[in-house]
Order: structure tokens, then C-alpha cells, then sequence
């Protein structure tokens, strides 16, 4: 699960929704500001600068999408200088 941490979640709602995905078994992953608190997600992604709130969706959408890429060049040997 990807959770992105803006200002209208809380940091115990933030904490109980990671708990319960990683005790269903998924693998979790915050995306938050510097600001936030830390988490016990698997992994977490901190944004080194304060942000707009309005911003945050949009610069994970970019954070995802190199992800995406990097995975598919990992994974399936996909390269961007060799389109399918």
C-alpha cells in the first residue's frame, strides 16, 4: 500500500492504517513531508522540503512514475532508448 500523508489525515490515523495493512500482509510505504511523523511502515519516502499541501499528490505522481520505470527496467528489461 502507498499512502501519501497530507494535512487532512492525522498522524494516529496514519499509523493505524499501516498496522492494519501490514497485519493483512501487504508490503506499506508513506510518502510524507519532513514535518510528519515517522511511521512503522516498510518504507517511507520524506519529501526534504515543505510543501504546499495542494502540491504533495502531484510531486508522489512523479515519484511514481520514475518507480514505475525503474521497476520495469529491473524486472522486464524494458528500455526507454528501445520502445516495444
Amino acid at each position: 500500500m502507498w499512502l501519501i500523508v497530507t494535512d487532512e489525515i492525522d498522524d494516529e490515523s496514519v499509523g493505524d492504517l499501516v498496522s492494519r495493512a501490514r497485519a493483512s500482509g501487504m508490503t506499506t510505504l508513506v510518502s510524507r513531508s519532513s514535518a510528519r511523523a515517522a511511521t512503522e511502515a516498510d518504507a517511507e519516502f520524506v519529501l526534504p522540503v515543505l510543501s504546499p499541501n495542494w502540491t504533495m499528490p502531484f510531486m508522489n505522481v512523479v515519484v511514481g512514475q520514475v518507480m514505475a520505470l525503474r521497476l520495469g527496467e529491473a524486472i522486464v528489461g524494458l528500455s526507454t532508448s528501445r520502445p516495444v
